[in-house]
This record gives structure tokens, sequence and C-alpha cells, in this order.
């Protein structure tokens, strides 16, 4: 199946902001990758506890970035995974700036939708692909997903899983020719019943 996020990758997020607000500046951290082997483990800063925080305080992304990848630089890394709203019509310009002027790589980008109708999949696909165009003069390696839950976290039905695997197989496919991975990790609602989801996905999707 299509690899588990957390096989590949180590997040080291949850204390970059204090991290990057102490005033001292740790070892840098790399990313730990032979030559012959891509896929070795990588140590990345998350955007998303940035995302939180801004949604906490009820601001945006635009305007928001230099201060974001500044605290994510001082705080030693070199590496980040971006989510889908950094590289948006108003935020892409400012978010390319700021990557480059702290000078970080940006290997995996983020994003997700409803991929269990077949409405939501095609809309979901087609931002996906439209999405990597976008990001790949980054040198982006991989793209992170995974599947919206429904309403509530309700139990998908064969159908709706059998829609979603295909969406995701779509995605891997077509991104596969521009030398990308697609990554697929879950949350809570794809362990519910039985994890039934998670197992379905685990079997039907390939890389």
């Amino acid at each position: 199946g299509i690899p588990s996020h957390a096989d590949d990758i180590t997040y080291a997020s949850a204390a970059l902001i204090s991290a990057g607000m102490s005033g001292r500046r740790p070892r840098k951290r790399t990313c730990s990758v032979r030559p012959s082997d891509d896929t070795s483990a990588r140590i990345v800063a998350q955007t998303y506890i940035f995302v939180q925080d801004l949604q906490k305080k009820n601001k945006k992304v635009a305007g928001s970035q230099d201060e974001i990848f500044g605290t994510i630089a001082k705080a030693g890394f070199t590496q980040v995974e971006v989510m889908s709203e950094f590289f948006a019509k108003d935020t892409i310009a400012g978010t390319t700036a700021a990557l480059k002027k702290y000078n970080l790589q940006v290997p995996i980008v983020y994003f997700g939708g409803p991929m269990h109708d077949k409405e939501g999949s095609v809309n979901t696909y087609q931002e996906g692909i439209a999405l990597v165009e976008r990001v790949r003069s980054l040198g982006v390696k991989a793209i992170n997903t995974n599947p919206a839950p429904k309403p509530k976290r309700a139990a998908k039905t064969m159908d709706e899983m059998r829609t979603e695997a295909d969406c995701l197989n779509r995605i891997a496919t077509t991104i596969s020719k521009a030398n990308l991975q697609l990554f697929l990790h879950h949350h809570d609602a794809e362990m519910q019943n039985g994890a039934a989801e998670f197992k379905y996905l685990l079997l039907k999707t390939v890389a």
C-alpha cells in the first residue's frame, strides 16, 4: 500500500514555537539520507501547529510566513513539511520568499480533502495535481495526504472506501510520473469500527 507517513518521517514539531523563541540556537537538525537511498528517515519540522496557532488568534497565513519559517530556522531545522494553505494564490509568493530567505528545504507538502464520494474525490484529485504543479520547483519529493472523514466521523461504506482508494491510487499514479511519492497518514476516524478503513486502504492502495 501507500507508505505510512510514520514509517518514513520523524516529526519534531511540538516544541518548535518555544524552541524558536528561547534565544538559544540549537544544533542543526538535518536530513539523514544516503546517496543511494532517498527514503531514509528524515527529521522535518511541521507547519500544522503554526496554522493552529493562527486560527486561535484569528490570523491568516498570508503575512505570517516570515515569522513562521524564521521560527523554524531559529529552532535549528533545515527541512519542513508545508501545508497546502501556504501555496494558495495569496500565500505562495510570501511562502517561497520566506523559504528562500531562511534556506529551508521542503521535501514534503501536505494536502487533504474528501475522497469517499465521487464529486469530492474528483475535486480532491484535481486540487492535489494542481498543488504538485505549483510546488515542483521547490524540490518536493513527496505529497502527504489523508482522506477527510465523514460528518460526525460516521463509518464509510464499502463503496465509499472503494472510491477513496481509487482516488488515492490515481493521485499516486499521476504524481509518480513526476518522481513524487504519495504518503498516507491516518487519524482516529480510520481506526474506528475495528480499523476497517485503515485495513481497507492498506490492502487496496498502491504507491
